[in-house]
């Protein structure tokens, strides 16, 4: 049987119809995957959207990418942040935060102000999150939550995962992964809209991308409480963590450890004497904006 003379022409109407029909039939799978993401988002199952997502992306021209990548974006933040707010949720029936009301509320009443201890850095081993991982290993949705260097292990052995200086009873998070960082925040904007009146944290300068963990912290806690009073463990001088948009002030370590205490100590005056210490009082309080050291650079 003859074949029909290939040319330049018919290759070029070929081509047509083959993207005519292709578009047709695109067009009514990006209308149906449409429906399945909008009707997995109106369910809550926002990693359902998102792999449906990925399906539509595969598909779509090349001028509607940038788009989908957005909305995935978008979808990826609505899921941890509805994972958070879940284990939250959950946390609540086994917190007891009848008695915690009670003393916020009698604390408040006396013209006190309560502030709660944040430790974003690590957690104990009998942590829900780290027990899954003991449990199921990297079969966890929490796995990489942590550094795990081999499984199974036994809660405590610091060889088998990376603990906070190297303390096999406190494992270190991973506050680069941003469901770890969504959950965390979540939390303190949980007991902030509790009733705290602010959150002072634990070894902030440990945690990964510090500067930006807390800065976004401060923003979404701010948001909540615009005088939410922000304090961090920070053992040196560092005004670093002082520019108005991460804390309020820091423990005043650098006073009563490296001055107050070496002077109380005693010892030869001629080595440290009153007028040395209060120089040295001097120098910490200048590193500060007042407002700062008014709030926290105390003498006692």
């Amino acid at each position: 049987m003859e074949k029909w003379p290939e040319s330049r022409e018919r290759q070029q109407v070929m081509a047509y119809v083959d993207e005519y029909f292709r578009r047709i039939v695109n067009k009514q799978t990006a209308s149906d995957l449409r429906d399945q993401i909008e009707k997995l988002k109106s369910q809550g199952d926002f990693l359902g959207a998102e792999r449906v997502l990925d399906k539509l992306a595969e598909i779509a021209a090349p001028k509607e990418k940038g788009a989908l990548e957005k909305e995935r974006d978008e979808l990826r933040i609505s899921y941890r942040r509805s994972e958070a707010q879940k284990i939250i949720a959950e946390g609540d029936k086994r917190a007891g935060d009848g008695t915690n009301r009670k003393l916020l509320d009698e604390a408040h009443r006396l013209g006190m102000r309560v502030i709660f201890d944040f430790v974003p850095n690590h957690t104990g081993l009998g942590f829900w999150a780290f027990q899954d991982v003991v449990k199921r290993g990297p079969r966890s949705p929490y796995w990489n939550w942590y550094f795990i260097k081999r499984w199974p292990f036994v809660p405590g052995d610091g060889s088998a995962y990376e603990g906070w200086w190297g303390l096999g009873s406190l494992p270190k998070l991973n506050t680069a992964n941003p469901g770890v960082k969504r959950y965390l925040i979540e939390v303190t904007k949980y007991w902030v809209r509790f009733g705290f009146d602010g959150v002072r944290v634990d070894v902030p300068g440990d945690v990964l991308n510090p500067h930006a963990f807390f800065k976004e912290m401060r923003a979404e806690l701010k948001a909540i409480k615009p005088d939410a009073y922000l304090v961090a463990e920070i053992w040196q001088r560092d005004p670093s963590w002082l520019r108005g948009d991460e804390f309020d002030s820091l423990m005043n370590y650098a006073i009563g450890r490296d001055i107050l205490l070496r002077f109380a100590k005693g010892g030869s005056l001629a080595l440290y004497n009153a007028r040395r210490a209060l120089a040295d009082l001097a120098r910490v309080y200048a590193l500060y904006p007042e407002a700062v050291a008014g709030k926290v650079l105390r003498l006692a």
